[in-house]
């Protein structure tokens, strides 16, 4: 073994790495892969009598199998002068993704009682259907004599939602699709309102929406009852769609048109109270803001449906 040490790359640098070690608190030492830096660098160290040394890995397969050849070649098998720590021990919360709101009853159900027990954990839920005041708890600290959170979740959490201290994923893998499986997804262009979208187009100067070089193009009814709601909003003229005064400050506007606008008159009267605020309004009476979003979508839909 000593053989195969002395006859490794890094070897005939031995001497130099411990010279200037001795005169610099930092050296970098830069040489070819298969040099065996990891294993030797440390036994260089060990052999001329430095009592603190580490040695990082990025994963934990190469930290053990690094650690038990360190130790084999510096006969410390059976010591303790050789070892290594991952952080796999550490605390963390936990994010359990499922598929619905009655898979999460029930393992909320089934968790609440542990956590009863251990008094360390605060099982949380996340879904759309949640006040946002429950929906805001998922980001908090845990209360005071509470060490970790588990938080039971919707793929709402996926993409639009990043829950800081999370340390462990559970995902189920599954999720639900009405009836069944389409061989692709509906595109989301297919599945949500276009005024705003509309009007961005205009506003960027094409005149006809309808013409626009769309990837995958909307239903024109969609588009037509789009453009119908605009004018309604007088957003667009009603004589050729041109934009309006307003229409043009609401392009510039990343929100919906109708609260948009809100905000637009809110300022023109110098409104300022937070009653105008779509969200105070619904706690004031009790309404969840989802709720009045679907409310408002569903009667858009019985006027088209009327006006047919």
């Amino acid at each position: 073994m000593v053989y195969d040490q002395n006859n490794l790359p890094i070897a005939i640098h031995r001497r130099e790495i411990l010279e200037e070690l001795k005169n610099h608190q930092v050296i970098l030492i830069a040489v070819g892969t298969g040099c065996e830096k990891p294993t030797q660098i440390p036994r260089f160290l060990l052999e001329a009598d430095f009592d603190k040394i580490v040695c990082t890995q990025p994963r934990l397969i190469a930290c053990i199998s690094l650690t038990k050849r360190v130790s084999y070649e510096t006969l410390n098998e059976y010591e303790n002068q050789v070892g290594y720590q991952y952080p796999s021990t550490d605390r963390g919360d936990m994010l359990i993704f499922l598929s619905g709101m009655a898979e999460i009853q029930a393992v909320m159900e089934a968790a609440q009682s542990c956590a009863q027990e251990t008094q360390h954990w605060i099982v949380l839920p996340l879904h759309s259907a949640l006040p946002l005041e429950e929906q805001d708890k998922v980001f908090d600290m845990p209360p005071e004599g509470v060490c970790r959170k588990c938080v039971i979740v919707t793929n709402i959490a996926e993409t639009s939602v990043t829950i800081d201290g999370v340390r462990f994923i559970i995902d189920s893998g599954k999720k639900y699709e009405y009836l069944s499986f389409q061989e692709y997804s509906t595109s989301e262009i297919r599945c949500v309102a276009l005024d705003f979208l509309m009007l961005k187009i205009i506003f960027m100067g094409l005149k006809d929406p309808r013409k626009f070089p769309f990837v995958e193009s909307p239903d024109k009814t969609a588009i037509d009852s789009a453009l119908r709601r605009l004018q309604q909003q007088a957003a667009l003229s009603t004589i050729d769609c041109s934009l309006t005064s307003i229409g043009a400050m609401l392009a510039r506007l990343p929100v919906d048109v109708s609260i948009g606008k809100m905000l637009i008159f809110a300022c023109i009267f110098q409104v300022k109270s937070d009653g105008q605020n779509t969200r105070t309004w619904c706690r004031r009476r009790g309404v969840e803001e989802q709720r009045l979003d679907d409310i408002t979508k569903l009667r858009r839909q019985f006027q088209d449906i009327l006006r047919v």
